[in-house]
């Protein structure tokens, strides 16, 4: 299930994101060329969040053309909720021309 080793980029990149502040909500945009399940990813996500400033942090999915993957927002703060956007959060680059790697992601230590 490459979607544990998707969330936990995305997880990467949301944390750095926000910083020191709790997260409550990360929206990504997943290209379609990606095959990944909405539902299985956010499981992977809620998994992988456990423990972190991102415990109970809501992952909303967009299905959109093409194959990067990208969080397009970081909500953070409590009772009043801040929206960060990074121009450069990236998580999975987009194929080059006649290949089919999608780059490499990080390995989560207690996947070993």
């Amino acid at each position: 299930m490459h979607e544990m080793g998707l969330a936990q980029a995305i997880l990467d990149t949301a944390l750095d994101i926000a910083g020191d502040r709790r997260v409550r909500r990360v929206a990504v945009s997943a290209g379609e060329q990606q095959a990944v399940s909405a539902e299985s990813l956010s499981f992977s996500f809620e998994l992988i969040a456990d423990g972190t400033n991102a415990t109970g942090a809501v992952l909303d999915v967009r299905t959109v053309p093409g194959a990067r993957l990208l969080v397009d927002e970081v909500e953070v703060g409590g009772d009043n909720p801040e929206v960060l956007r990074r121009a450069d959060a990236e998580v999975v680059e987009a194929p080059h021309e006649h290949s089919h790697e999608l780059g490499e992601l990080p390995v989560h230590p207690a996947w070993l």
